[in-house]
């Protein structure tokens, strides 16, 4: 027997086994239709519940997490 569960979330929010869910504080998802959310980096965290994007990720001060830059 195969049981499809459609995890029909939106950016920022996770499907919790019964229901889309707000990502906790401290995480974020940046994708649609996720199972779980991502963690900020070490020592940073987000301003509440619901986050979509990592640059929303900020340090204990306020302070947003660092650009990185990518040279091809």
């Amino acid at each position: 027997i195969y049981i499809t569960i459609s995890a029909n979330c939106p950016a920022g929010e996770y499907w919790d086994d019964t229901k889309c869910a707000l990502c906790p504080k401290g995480t974020y998802q940046p994708e649609r239709y996720q199972l779980a959310c991502l963690a900020c980096e070490n020592g940073l965290t987000t301003q509440g519940r619901g986050t979509i994007y990592r640059t929303q990720c900020i340090g204990i001060t306020g302070k947003h997490s660092p650009v990185l830059h990518y040279k091809f």
